[in-house]
C-alpha cells in the first residue's frame, strides 16, 4: 500500500485551490476532523513523489500526543498518530 493510499483510507480526500491563481499543478490532499474536542486541519502535498506537510493546523493536539515538536512532526509521524491514537480502536489501524 503507498502513502498516498494509507492517508485516502485514513479519510484524507483530493485538494484543489479554489483560487486558481494558487493551482501549481501539484497533487494535494487533505483532512479535517475533531479529535479530543481539538480541530485538526492537515493539507499535504506531494512534492517529487515525496509527501509533505503543506499545512497543520491542530491547535498542537498531534505533536503534543506524539511528545515532539510541531515544526519536526513528518508524514510518518502522521501514520503514527493516525494508527496509534486517532484510530487506535478500529480494526483497519492495522492496515497503516
Amino acid at each position: 500500500m503507498t502513502i498516498k493510499e494509507k492517508f485516502l483510507l485514513i479519510g484524507f480526500t483530493g485538494f484543489v485551490h479554489l483560487d486558481k491563481k494558487k493551482r501549481d499543478g501539484k497533487e494535494r490532499i487533505t483532512f479535517c476532523s475533531k479529535y479530543c474536542n481539538e480541530w485538526i486541519f492537515l493539507l499535504l502535498v506531494n512534492e517529487n513523489g515525496i509527501w509533505k506537510i503543506e499545512k497543520n493546523e491542530d491547535n498542537d493536539i498531534i505533536s503534543t500526543t506524539l511528545n515532539k515538536n510541531k515544526s519536526s512532526i513528518d508524514t510518518e509521524d502522521l501514520l503514527l498518530f493516525f494508527k496509534n491514537y486517532y484510530y487506535a480502536n478500529n480494526d483497519f489501524s492495522n492496515d497503516l
